[in-house]
């Protein structure tokens, strides 16, 4: 995955975890956005926060009905197809072009609200 996908990555685990959900957010800007080396296996970059994609992948893992990083056993879903385990779990597909407008922002703080 490259720099700015792992932002992005990162945001998605915030918006799922149902306790402290900020420390993933934390980590992708701190690593992601202004160069601080937090892990080893990445090099620090610099200016990466879009906005807009953060703010959908915080509000995509918000619409998830799964905490998928409390305890969460992969091997026990690894056969299932992806799109079962996303309707399952109410994943909402990627946007491809994400605008301020697009953002159903009224439905991502009632669910970062639970």
């Amino acid at each position: 995955m490259d720099p700015q996908g792992e932002i992005q990555q990162a945001s998605f685990q915030a918006g799922f975890a149902r306790t402290d959900g900020f420390v993933f957010l934390l980590f992708g800007i701190l690593q992601f956005h202004l160069g601080l080396r937090v892990t080893p296996i990445a090099k620090g970059q610099h200016g990466l926060f879009d906005v807009p994609k953060v703010l959908n992948r915080l509000q995509r893992g918000a619409s998830c009905k799964m905490d998928l990083s409390d305890h969460f056993d992969f091997f026990r879903y690894a056969p299932e197809r992806l799109d079962v385990l996303r309707a399952r779990w109410e994943v909402p597909v990627v946007w491809t072009e994400v605008t301020r407008e697009s953002l159903p922002m009224g439905k991502w703080i009632a669910a970062s609200r639970r």
